[in-house]
C-alpha cells in the first residue's frame, strides 16, 4: 500500500484542487509502474480530502500496489546502491 499526501492552504481554488488532485493521482500511478507512466494504474489510485482547521484541505491519496522504483522499496539500502556502477 502506498500513501502520498498534498496540502492546500486557505483559500484555494477548485481548480487548484482538481490540479493536486490529478498530481497524487499520477504521482502514486507512477510510482507503482514500471514505465513511471501515471496512466496505467491511475484508475486504482483513491483520492480523499481532509478540510483542515484553518481553511485549508489535504488531499490523501492511496494504492494498493508497491512502489517499483527500488529507491522507495522498504528494504533499500543506500550503501548498496552506492556500490553498483551504474
Amino acid at each position: 500500500m502506498m500513501i502520498y499526501t498534498r496540502g492546500l492552504s486557505a483559500g484555494y481554488t477548485g481548480e487548484q484542487l482538481y490540479a493536486v488532485d490529478q498530481h497524487v493521482r499520477d504521482h502514486l500511478a507512477g510510482a507503482a509502474d514500471p514505465d513511471d507512466s501515471p496512466d496505467a494504474l491511475a484508475g486504482d489510485v483513491v483520492v480523499r480530502h481532509e478540510e483542515l482547521q484553518y481553511g485549508g484541505m489535504r488531499v490523501i491519496g492511496t494504492l494498493d500496489a508497491e512502489p517499483d522504483a527500488p529507491y522507495l522499496k522498504a528494504d533499500y539500502d543506500p550503501d548498496e546502491a552506492e556500490k553498483n556502477g551504474l
